[in-house]
């Protein structure tokens, strides 16, 4: 039989936003220590996008703020602008996101209708 032990340290190594989907990786007992050593390393994004809209949370669940014209935007202007989104990438949290600011999530501030600008990091 299963026993509840109080002494046993579990947690998780980052959390995914609501609409994304990926690997949540639990850390259990002395892996709680480390958790770099399990999170480093490299990844890889797969996306799915729509052209020609920007959203007041920079996602798919927002309000569009903003239109653009995007007929002119081929494969080839696609593939050529593809590097600058490799490497290390300085990126500004959006207004719903599980980051934390004077211990509530982003996404609580803006859905409060007070939303907290976060410094980009990578």
């Amino acid at each position: 039989p299963r026993r509840w032990r109080p002494w046993l340290s579990v947690g998780h190594g980052g959390t995914l936003d609501a609409p994304a989907s990926g690997v949540l990786i639990l850390l259990v007992g002395s892996a709680t220590k480390t958790p770099k050593a399990f999170l480093e390393g490299n990844k890889t994004y797969r996306a799915v996008a729509e052209l020609g809209y920007e959203t007041d949370t920079l996602d798919a669940t927002g309000v569009v703020t903003e239109k653009a014209d995007w007929e002119h935007v081929t494969s080839e202007s696609l593939e050529a602008a593809f590097p600058a989104f490799r490497g290390t990438i300085d990126q500004i949290p959006p207004q719903r996101s599980a980051l934390k600011h004077k211990g509530k999530r982003l996404s609580d501030w803006a859905l409060e209708g007070t939303p907290i600008e976060k410094p980009p990091r990578h």
